[in-house]
């Protein structure tokens, strides 16, 4: 499935980014995807804080896992090196790269920690961040796993998230947002589309 072909083709200066390193291309070998995985997570902090990553080690992840994040940061990357104008179908293959990998490691906190760099990483930030308000409402998804980058907050009764275009979004974690002023959490889009079950967040550095 695709994403609608609505999104929007805008610049990324809302944060200053650092350019990732290529990748290598063979994404279905253990040791290729260990690698990939790791050299993302040591310039983790470059661009994300060590929130709730540190005490996991890459070699825990399963092969299938790290080959779904293995593709997902590629794809990213592969995004990143296209000097054209972002095209709306590849960006929404890629984000729905991005949203497997969340759901299938939901569990590794190392892993998702790298594939979280690689998105505050890329100079299409904003253009994922897009497709995550999209990917919320988008009725076909193939998969519930999500990355959003927001100002966290509180409420009476719960966190929340404030995404740049206005929506406030339900946090359902036993983690707790950084305090800071932007941060990334990975999750998964619960039955309520305004509520996120998070399983890995970090402070988004400037």
């Amino acid at each position: 499935p695709e994403l609608p072909n609505n999104l929007p083709n805008t610049g990324t200066d809302s944060i200053p980014l650092n350019a990732p390193e290529p990748a290598n291309s063979q994404n279905n070998n253990p040791d290729s995807a260990t690698a990939i995985i790791a050299a993302s997570q040591t310039r983790s902090s470059e661009r994300l804080g060590d929130h709730n990553a540190e005490s996991k080690l890459i070699d825990s992840v399963p092969a299938q896992a790290m080959t779904e994040v293995t593709t997902a940061i590629q794809a990213i990357e592969r995004l990143d090196a296209d000097n054209q104008i972002i095209d709306t179908d590849i960006l929404a293959e890629t984000y729905e790269k991005i949203a497997r990998a969340c759901e299938t490691v939901q569990k590794y906190p190392a892993a998702l920690s790298s594939l979280a760099n690689a998105v505050t990483q890329s100079r299409a930030l904003n253009q994922i961040q897009e497709a995550a308000v999209t990917w919320l409402d988008y009725p076909r998804r193939s998969a519930q796993g999500i990355v959003l980058i927001g100002k966290p907050g509180t409420t009476a009764k719960s966190q929340i998230l404030t995404l740049d275009s206005g929506r406030i979004l339900t946090i359902s974690s036993k983690l707790s947002l950084p305090l800071a002023e932007k941060v990334v959490v990975l999750g998964r889009i619960t039955k309520d589309p305004d509520k996120i079950e998070v399983d890995f967040t970090a402070p988004v550095l400037p």
